[in-house]
C-alpha cells in the first residue's frame, strides 16, 4: 500500500522534535513513499529556520538524498482543482489540501501527518491515517 507523507511528519525527520523517533519509523517502515513537490519547499524552510548554517547545510544534503527515495509529485491543474474542492468543502489550509489532493491523486491507502486537523480531514476524505 502507497503512503504519502505529509511535510510534518518529514520535518520530525530532520529536526529534533517531539515524536522524532517514531517520524523516522514511520518513513523506515512505510513503502512505496509518496509526497509533494510542496514538501521541498516546507521542509527546507523549517531546517533554516531553526538549524545553524552548517546544521542546516547539512541536514538538508541528507534530505535531498533521503527524497530520492519517495515519488515526488508535481502540482498541476488537476491537483490544483481537487486541492480548491477540499479546502472549499472542509475549510483546511491551502498546502494541507494540495498534500491531500495528491495523496488522492496517487492513489494512496495511508496518509502520514502530525497535523490532527489535516488527519482529521485525511479520514474523512477515505485515507488510512497512520498514527503520527
Amino acid at each position: 500500500m502507497t503512503t504519502y507523507f505529509d511535510s510534518s511528519a518529514l520535518v520530525k525527520r530532520y529536526l529534533v522534535e517531539a515524536e522524532s523517533a517514531k517520524a523516522i519509523a514511520l518513513v523506515n517502515t512505510h513503502s512505496p513513499r509518496v509526497t509533494s513537490m510542496i514538501t521541498r519547499i516546507e521542509v527546507r524552510r523549517a531546517i533554516a529556520r531553526i538549524a545553524s548554517a552548517v546544521e542546516s547545510s547539512m541536514t538538508r544534503e541528507q534530505f535531498n538524498r533521503d527524497l530520492a527515495q519517495f515519488e515526488v509529485a508535481s502540482i498541476d491543474t488537476e491537483v490544483c482543482d481537487r486541492a480548491a474542492a477540499i479546502a472549499e468543502a472542509t475549510g483546511i489550509r491551502t498546502l494541507d489540501s494540495i498534500h491531500l489532493a495528491t495523496a488522492l491523486m496517487f492513489g494512496c491507502s495511508n496518509f502520514v501527518s502530525f497535523d490532527r486537523r489535516q488527519s482529521a480531514v485525511a479520514a474523512e476524505l477515505g485515507l488510512i491515517v497512520v498514527d503520527g
